[in-house]
């Protein structure tokens, strides 16, 4: 008799699957805001954008699967020399598409939505030129909206509210 036979093995549930992605995306988030401006940042904060992209995904949440989008294609852009136009013009146009996307799947109804396309555009833009006053702010914002999302019933949301209010405070941190 093998051990199959008598004790079958469990399948973690999609929700804890998400749960630990979005934990250790975001723990890499924040332990990037403890280098600024280095390599080791650039890493982290596109590791961040790939795991929080799978954990949105298993979720099925729309909005962050946008918000993850522009995350992880600004934390390529940051590998680039350049600290020009570009870095900031690519997170905004993708931002733009990001909106109207979710504008036309109706996720834009309600006026704490607002709070939710802003933090996608500073985070975005944050990330493109590693600028921690600029993720910061985005941050703060996207704490605000995912508590107001997990007060509204979205249970996930409280994960990201906590962990974006300690990403906001290391990256206030890495200001001092």
């Amino acid at each position: 008799m093998e051990i199959s036979d008598t004790m079958p093995l469990k399948k973690p549930s999609v929700k804890w699957t998400s749960i630990n992605l979005g934990i250790i995306g975001l723990l890499f988030a924040i332990v990037g805001n403890l280098y600024p401006e280095t390599m080791m940042q650039k890493h982290l904060y596109l590791g961040c954008g790939i795991l929080l992209l799978m954990s949105a995904a298993l979720e099925k949440a729309e909005y962050f699967i946008a918000l993850e989008v522009v995350v992880i294609v600004s934390a390529f852009l940051a590998y680039l020399p350049e600290h020009g136009a570009l870095k900031m013009a690519v997170p905004l146009v993708l931002s733009l598409f990001s909106i109207v996307y979710l504008y036309y799947r109706g996720l834009l109804q309600s006026s704490h939505s607002l709070l939710g396309v802003a933090g996608l555009v500073f985070l975005g833009l944050g990330y493109a030129t590693l600028n921690p006053i600029i993720y910061l702010l985005g941050g703060v914002v996207l704490t605000v909206y995912s508590a107001i999302s997990y007060y509204k019933g979205v249970s996930i949301a409280l994960l990201w509210a906590v962990l974006n209010a300690i990403f906001s405070f290391t990256a206030l941190f890495s200001l001092i």
